[in-house]
């Protein structure tokens, strides 16, 4: 028979494993009037929310707090319950699972619950991309620096583009993002009303931080775009400088094909206002080279994935110290994925696709990648440049 007296305020429609969250208001006139909108329905101890799976039943007071109970078990064939977190937020995870696949446009048919529960608390959850749109990975508990770049290099290899949301329990994992991209996307969950509303948290480097309603923002090819990231990219598109203003010469970008080989962009060294990133350049069928592109603004890209320049664009040769291969820095307002990549006529039949590398090559490319971080949080580039120059056989596998 189920022990379990406690008062619980969140359950699940329909089945067990269903992912429709609710959450019962604990005043007795608005429970009722929400519970009106669910008539004829079953609620149960949802196994996604930690819990047992046995059916719940409401519980309405004038002079207590309402909540749901389980089902008297008069059989004695019910499960022990041993869901631990019962209140309000304890369906949060749900809410903010279901909110992110109807932003998908998959509401009509919501995408399977892909989290994982740890002693009852979803730890992370993960909503599948559509065409042409990022995957999406929420993350509930803080992970190492260490841990978090090995899930994401993971993430990035099997499914592509993948943007990260961080939960309130793990704020410290902001900083990561931060380093990397110039900005950080946070998310919670707030009552409105008789229901919870999700809200994206926009945090940039400066320490602001600004929370929208998920749907105000879009999902698209870069992730989660809030209004904050709007308003910042126009900015940003507005200072983009004319042609003339870049270093170098001008470029005719056409039959041009950049392979990035880092998944964002970073301040770059000793050129205010742009971001780089190393990539690999193939023009026409040429053989491929090495490269800077410098963008004006923070970009995430799709390692291995082909894609153009934006004009006007321009580029800077020098040549390598101690070599003879010249350094193209190619300076450009942004990149443009080219699809579908396998129909490409310039992808280099070098470039692999993700998760077809063998092992040793994989482990010798995580070394160097180490490697280059290191150098990189050095604030060495001169040791990156060299690093790509002499592992250039490795790198066009």
């Amino acid at each position: 028979m189920v022990q379990d007296t406690r008062r619980v305020q969140t359950a699940v429609l329909g089945r067990p494993d269903s992912d429709h969250p609710i959450s019962l208001p604990t005043d007795r006139r608005k429970a009722v009037f929400y519970l009106s909108r669910y008539r004829g329905k079953r609620f149960f101890c949802g196994i996604h929310l930690g819990g047992c799976g046995w059916e719940l039943m409401h519980k309405l007071y004038g002079d207590r707090v309402c909540h749901f109970a389980h089902h008297p078990d008069t059989k004695g064939i019910a499960p022990r319950c041993e869901r631990r977190h019962v209140g309000t937020d304890s369906a949060d995870h749900l809410y903010i699972h279901r909110g992110l696949t109807h932003q998908l446009g998959k509401s009509a048919s919501p995408q399977r619950f892909q989290g994982t529960m740890v002693n009852g608390q979803c730890t992370d959850l993960l909503v599948n991309a559509s065409q042409g749109r990022a995957a999406i990975k929420v993350q509930f508990m803080h992970l190492s620096r260490d841990a978090w770049t090995k899930k994401d290099e993971e993430l990035r290899s099997r499914l592509g583009q993948v943007d990260w949301v961080i939960g309130p329990y793990a704020a410290e994992t902001t900083e990561y993002l931060l380093d990397r991209n110039g900005y950080a996307l946070r998310v919670r969950c707030e009552h409105e009303g008789s229901t919870r509303v999700v809200r994206v948290g926009t945090e940039t480097r400066e320490g602001d931080l600004e929370w929208s309603r998920l749907d105000e923002c879009e999902i698209n090819e870069q992730g989660i775009v809030t209004p904050p990231l709007r308003k910042i990219r126009r900015i940003a598109e507005r200072k983009v400088p004319e042609v003339m203003q870049y270093p170098g010469l001008p470029l005719t970008v056409k039959k041009i094909v950049i392979y990035p080989s880092e998944h964002s962009t970073r301040p770059a060294e000793g050129a205010d206002g742009f971001h780089a990133t190393a990539a690999t350049v193939r023009v026409a069928e040429s053989e491929p080279m090495h490269a800077w592109i410098m963008l004006p603004t923070p970009a995430k890209l799709v390692v291995g994935e082909p894609y153009s320049l934006r004009e006007p664009a321009s580029v800077d040769v020098t040549r390598n110290p101690g070599h003879s291969p010249r350094i193209w820095t190619i300076f450009s307002p942004g990149l443009l994925p080219i699809r579908p990549a396998e129909q490409t006529s310039v992808s280099p039949s070098r470039l692999r696709q993700p998760g077809t590398t063998p092992p040793l090559i994989r482990n010798k490319l995580s070394s160097l990648i180490q490697d280059m971080r290191r150098a990189r949080k050095a604030g060495d580039y001169e040791h990156i440049i060299q690093t790509l120059t002499d592992n250039a056989d490795l790198l066009n596998i």
